[in-house]
């Protein structure tokens, strides 16, 4: 039997089928001391396109808003 990996959109749950149909989004904390070492938290999130294009949308909304509160 064979096994077949496939990535789903964290957004909105469609399978990306094609390699250039995937957008990730790596989110990275701060480091942090756990004991033994410095270290940090890692989430990785994949994307559709559409999905993507109202991400980054979204963050230009955001950057605008934090600009103009800047003035």
């Amino acid at each position: 039997m064979s096994k077949k990996e496939v990535i789903i959109c964290d957004g909105c749950g469609k399978i990306i089928e094609k390699t250039s149909e995937h957008y990730k989004l790596n989110l990275k904390t701060d480091k942090f001391w756990d004991g033994i070492e410095y270290d940090y938290n890692l989430i990785s999130l994949d994307f559709c396109p559409t999905c993507a294009m109202q991400i980054k949308e979204t963050l230009q909304k955001i950057a605008k808003k934090m600009e103009e509160a800047e003035k």
